[in-house]
């Protein structure tokens, strides 16, 4: 018997007929070349690698409390060399927010790698260092402390000869050997002084009393002399030679400046000020003041700001006017407190 193989034709319409209704899979998706597969690279330390790298500013609540130290930020930069996160991970906690500011706003070159731009994470790290004592204000301070006393014959509250002592230059070693030696001198007479004060006094026998009178509430209760201290104790009243000491120390500061006519002048206004502040109660002594401020006033530095300038004048003015009553007099006690501290 013979095989017969029989072909069927199936035309393309027949067969795109046949498929109609099925709905062919998606294609898979592309896989994506390995130089473009997402990647963040670790820079470490970021400072010296910015395009742009914003300092912060100085927060004044930090100045405040003396508030300084090294802070640092953790950042991520995307592809086009911009800080997209931030965050503080060390420093002082009033610091931070500024170093995350100030962070937010740096910027970098973008990073490449196989020649793809990639995001970089690192730290920027702010050291926030407080200014140094500006030379000018510290002597004003230093001559408001040595011309209160000139006039009062204490020291002003909080004054010490030991903290003038410390503020001078290092190479004022004879005037600052000379204030240590008198703060020696005056805390040996403090503890003289409150020996002497709290010695006991003699007192007569109480007669014996029923323990079951006894107040409860005064029981356990103690009184006796506070310990001496610093705080406590009263204004020092400092003796005569003492005073000629420290006039004596204020004119060899005058001598040592003298070549340097801003210091001098500002030192010179510093000691008026003190003189000034402890001589309220003398309208002889105002009026005295007044004169050697107006004097000031006349040969000052071109460069003293409009400002202070404006504030001496303004106590001169306030100290003018008569009768000098006890509230203005208090008035013109806080302002020349304030005038100690004037920004030169």
């Amino acid at each position: 018997m013979k095989h017969r193989i029989l072909i069927f034709a199936v035309s393309p319409l027949v067969l795109s007929i046949s498929l109609m209704g099925q709905t062919p899979p998606p294609p898979p998706p592309p896989i994506p070349p390995p130089n473009l597969v997402e990647r963040t690279l670790s820079g470490g330390v970021l400072n010296g690698k910015a395009l742009s790298l914003p300092r912060p500013s100085y927060p004044p609540a930090a100045r405040a409390v003396n508030a300084e130290g090294p802070v640092t930020v953790q950042v991520l930069i995307d592809e086009n060399g911009e800080v997209v996160s931030a965050s503080a991970v060390s420093g002082h906690p009033l610091l931070r927010p500024t170093a995350v500011a100030a962070a937010r706003q740096a910027r970098f070159a973008p990073t490449f790698l196989a020649g793809s731009p990639v995001k970089v994470t690192g730290v920027i790290t702010y050291n926030f260092v407080l200014p140094s004592p500006n030379i000018a204000s510290t002597w004003l301070q230093i001559a408001f402390d040595l011309g209160f006393p000139e006039v009062s014959g204490n020291l002003r509250p909080g004054a010490s000869l030991q903290s003038i002592a410390n503020r001078l230059p290092q190479a004022m070693t004879e005037q600052k050997a000379a204030l240590e030696r008198l703060e020696e001198e005056a805390l040996a007479e403090d503890r003289r002084s409150f020996t002497a004060r709290s010695a006991p006094v003699p007192q007569p026998t109480p007669k014996p009393a029923n323990r079951d009178t006894i107040p409860t509430t005064d029981r356990f209760t103690i009184i006796g002399d506070r310990d001496f201290t610093a705080l406590n104790a009263p204004a020092r009243q400092l003796n005569e030679g003492t005073r000629a000491s420290l006039r004596s120390i204020g004119d060899q500061i005058e001598s040592a400046i003298a070549d340097r006519p801003r210091e001098l002048w500002v030192f010179q206004l510093g000691r008026s000020l003190g003189r000034f502040s402890a001589a309220l109660e003398s309208s002889a002594e105002i009026d005295a003041n007044i004169a050697e401020l107006q004097l000031l006033l006349a040969t000052a530095d071109p460069d003293t700001s409009s400002s202070v300038v404006s504030r001496i004048q303004k106590l001169i003015d306030d100290a003018s006017v008569r009768p000098l009553t006890e509230e203005k007099r208090s008035e013109l006690t806080a302002a020349l407190e304030r005038s100690r501290t004037l920004q030169l």
